[in-house]
Order: C-alpha cells, then structure tokens, then sequence
C-alpha cells in the first residue's frame, strides 16, 4: 500500500528524533510489520490493559523525585533525556533507564556511599512520558507525546484526524505490550462505544489508519 512506502521512507527520522532512543529499533520493527499481512484482534475482544504501575521500569523522559535524607542539595525532581539520563548535583550524569524506583534508589545510594555518610535514599516516579506514533491515512503523521488514560481517538485528533481516503474499520494499535496488532473502528470511536474508547495507549504505541 502506498501509506506502508511512505512509513518505509519517511519515519525512521521521526520515530529516532522523538521516541528515539527509548523505543526506536522496536517501534521501526512494529511499523515494518504493519506493511504485511498479521493477526489482529479487535478491540471489543481484547482485554482491558491495566494501568501502568508504579513499579514498572523508568523510561526515557520520565520526572523522578529523588530525595537523599538530611541533603537537599541533592534531592529534587529531574526529568531523564531521551537516554534516560539525568545530571545528578554531586555525581554526574546517571542513566536509570530500565531499572525499577527502588532498584534506582539502591543504585544512587551506592553512588554516594564515601562522600555521604550513610547515603538513605527514596526515589518515586513523579510523571511517566508517553509518546505515542500515529501514522497512515491522517492528516499530520507524527510521533506525540500523551497522558496516561488517553485513547486512539485523541491520539487521531492529535495527528490532526483521519483524512478523507481513510477506512472506518481498518485501525491497528501495535506497541510493545501488545502480542497482537488490535483492530478499531472509527465509527465506534466517534460513537463513544465505552470498550472501544476504553482501549487506552501505553508508550511506544504505534497507531496506523488504512
């Protein structure tokens, strides 16, 4: 299909400028397979996707709160760059991408541990990034950041709506969370269908309307 020459030619650029680094290969992978032909399972027979939790692994772009007891020139909220790097005060850039809140704190202590006495360090995640790709018959094809609960049709809106050639039953979802491609309508978007609307994106998503 010409929409799948287009994601061949013009996305890898996107993908790595803005989710780059955190989900580039897989989210190229993810589109790549979307140019052939795959299961899919419509959105009304999938389960519902839990929320993400607090322990699930720091991503590129997230907000932490680290504080480090009796030392508030070290505590404080950092976002991570799109390495899942941060530049701590006294030690420098610190890449906590992929590990867990608790297996960050046990890494920062670590760090301190001989120019901080007895280093007792929390780290919470404060605000999760969520960047979503949405490409295919819509008007502004694209890579967008999201907030968690958000669903396909505000990611469609965000990507300016689907555009006059597309087709109302041919919506996928692809990311890494998801073993499957899964199917939407765009009819039952726009009605409110409460199973369709209630399917909602997680990072790394990739929309794509035929």
């Amino acid at each position: 299909m010409v929409y799948c020459r287009a994601l061949a030619l013009g996305t890898p650029s996107q993908t790595t400028r803005h989710m780059g680094l955190k989900n580039t290969l897989l989210g190229l992978l993810l589109l790549a397979s979307a140019c052939s032909p795959a299961s899919f399972v419509w959105v009304t027979e999938h389960p519902d996707r839990p929320a993400p939790l607090a322990e699930d692994p720091i991503g590129a772009g997230d907000t932490l709160a680290v504080l480090v007891e009796g030392q508030t020139d070290l505590s404080g909220d950092f976002q991570l760059d799109d390495y899942g790097t941060y530049t701590h005060p006294m030690l420098g850039k610190l890449t906590l991408r992929g590990l867990s809140a608790a297996q960050a704190q046990k890494r920062i202590a670590e760090k301190l541990r001989g120019k901080v006495l007895d280093p007792l360090v929390s780290v919470s995640v404060i605000h999760r990034a969520l960047f979503v790709s949405v490409f295919g018959e819509v008007s502004s094809p694209g890579v967008y950041p999201m907030r968690i609960g958000e669903n396909v049709l505000e990611a469609l809106a965000r990507a300016g709506g689907v555009t006059a050639f597309a087709h109302d039953d041919r919506i996928y979802v692809m990311g890494p969370t998801l073993p499957t491609r899964v199917r939407l309508r765009y009819e039952s978007l726009i009605a409110g269908d409460p199973k369709t609307l209630g399917f909602t994106l997680r990072d790394g998503d990739i929309v794509v309307v035929e």
